[in-house]
């Protein structure tokens, strides 16, 4: 028996059903393809910049390509469109300026709500955690900006990646 007898919307007798069956089974196909096949990391991080800086053709999650990303004076980092920010602890947690309006949709699924906090200049962060990583996300949807930190050393701890979120400055 060959798969065209196994699949009903195939071996049936309708032109338009098998029609809509091929339809069907290629979509499902293609949905499955999908997800075995890996997909890349596209983030603009501080450790990344200048790879970033060459391949100005990779676009984040919302379409759009990333902005440039660069450091301009001591511990000041830069970011077109977004401007200008600082924090402390720069050498234990990277953080990557993505355009978006809504910080809930950027958290992956096995995230979980740890704790909310403010930064330096009073704007809410979010802190999740997947086992032993732990990610904050600083809400500057109202600008269409969502800044994740993510930690460099599985060894920081929560409490101390909370302290650096709380040194996070947008500079003006």
């Amino acid at each position: 028996m060959g798969l065209k007898e196994k699949l009903p919307l195939i071996n049936s007798d309708n032109k338009g059903i098998r029609i809509t069956g091929y339809i069907v089974y290629a979509f499902l196909a293609l949905m499955v393809i999908g997800a075995i096949l890996p997909s890349s990391p596209e983030t603009t991080g501080v450790s990344e910049k200048s790879a970033d800086t060459d391949s100005g053709s990779a676009s984040d999650s919302s379409g759009a390509a990333p902005s440039e990303e660069s450091s301009t004076a001591d511990n000041v980092l830069s970011h077109s469109g977004f401007g200008n920010y600082t924090f402390d602890g720069q050498e234990d947690v990277k953080a990557t300026v993505k355009k978006g309006t809504d910080p809930i949709h950027m958290m992956g699924t096995p995230e979980i709500v740890d704790s909310v906090g403010y930064t330096r200049d009073g704007t809410q962060y979010t802190v999740t955690s997947t086992g032993k990583k732990v990610k904050g996300y600083i809400d500057y949807s109202g600008d269409g900006y969502i800044v994740v930190m993510t930690q460099k050393r599985s060894s920081l701890t929560k409490n101390e990646f909370i302290d650096i979120l709380n040194t996070f400055q947008r500079l003006e």
